[in-house]
């Protein structure tokens, strides 16, 4: 297959997203096609920046495809006359406030926002000024999914009860889904940014690319290619980090064979739920959770063994009724 290259959210940082377009460059060269599933706008210093690289990129002929995300939608809502407020925000929220960052994007068009003291009206002509209209046509034109052979790209995640021609807007881009959202027989992997993590991670049924540039990270590029799905990095492809929070029968072979890396369960409505119990990429035990007694001495024996001695000594003043170590399990 053709490799697909795909950047999560970017958020105002031009420099991280020119940093993540160069290691894609050097890995497939300049007619990599990319997939754009992240934010463009907000919190970072310079969103007018990010707009204007990939408009030109895309006018050069670059094989770039850029979605539709939240926070560049209440970009171009503000743009409207007059200005739209977005109702998915939590109530006392809005553009300007400070978690958002709406002051950042429209200082990196020449001006400043003194929330609680300049007024809406005001903002807007200004904006309508010095914003060009180029930058909001491109944000409008933007598509909220795209599927490209099994894989599907938008922004926050896709509602799996509901065909693809029949998705919900507010769904594509604001969406967060909690673990085991996703059935485990999806025909399709999909693709996702907008919830931020120390690094992009698969999940198994989906692939989060959010790598939390907004909070001082770097934007980590991944290619899904006949060799899996990989992370670009400065030293070349790197194995994407793995996750499973919870996992069928159906896909135990999947993990013997150490194609996941299993995630950390820790729920104490979960009494005397049979459990598998690996390590790495060999099942080493299997035995049965319970909040009356102790865990199995196979569970303790593996779970401690790759763990420091200072990390044991804390391990052990834990009560029987508080957070376990971290051992890896996988409810059955």
């Amino acid at each position: 297959m053709t490799p697909i290259y795909v950047i999560g959210d970017i958020h105002g940082h031009l420099d991280k997203l020119a940093h993540a377009v160069d290691l894609i460059d050097r890995d497939g060269g300049k007619s990599a096609k990319i997939i754009f599933v992240g934010d463009l706008v907000d919190r970072g210093p310079d969103s007018k920046g990010v707009i204007q690289f990939l408009i030109d990129g895309i006018a050069s002929g670059r094989n770039w495809t850029v979605l539709k995300w939240n926070h560049d939608r209440m970009f171009e809502w503000f743009m409207q006359t007059p200005p739209r407020h977005d109702a998915q925000m939590l109530v006392g929220m809005h553009w300007f406030h400070e978690k958002i960052g709406g002051v950042e994007t429209l200082a990196s068009y020449g001006f400043t926002v003194t929330p609680m003291i300049d007024r809406l009206y005001e903002i807007h002509a200004q904006a309508i000024s010095n914003v060009p209209p180029a930058h909001v046509d491109f944000l409008k034109s933007q598509k909220l999914l795209h599927r490209d052979n099994n894989f599907i790209f938008a922004h926050a995640g896709i509602n799996p009860s509901h065909p693809m021609d029949a998705q919900s807007e507010e769904d594509l881009l604001w969406l967060r889904a909690p673990d085991g959202y996703y059935p485990k027989d999806l025909s399709f992997l999909e693709i996702h940014g907008h919830t931020p993590i120390a690094e992009p991670t698969h999940f198994g049924t989906h692939i989060n690319v959010d790598g939390g540039a907004a909070f001082g990270r770097a934007i980590i590029p991944i290619v899904l290619c006949t060799d899996g799905v990989l992370s670009i990095t400065s030293h070349g492809r790197t194995p994407i980090k793995r996750h499973v929070f919870d996992c069928q029968l159906g896909a135990l072979p999947l993990l013997a064979a150490g194609q996941f890396t299993p995630g950390y369960l820790a729920d104490r409505k979960w009494q005397k739920t049979p459990y598998l119990h690996f390590l790495s990429k060999n099942i080493l035990a299997e035995g049965v959770w319970s909040l009356k007694n102790q865990r199995p001495k196979s569970f303790t024996r593996i779970a401690f063994r790759a763990r420091s001695h200072r990390q044991r000594r804390a391990d052990r003043r834990l009560s029987k009724w508080g957070d376990r170590p971290q051992c890896d399990r996988i409810r059955l």
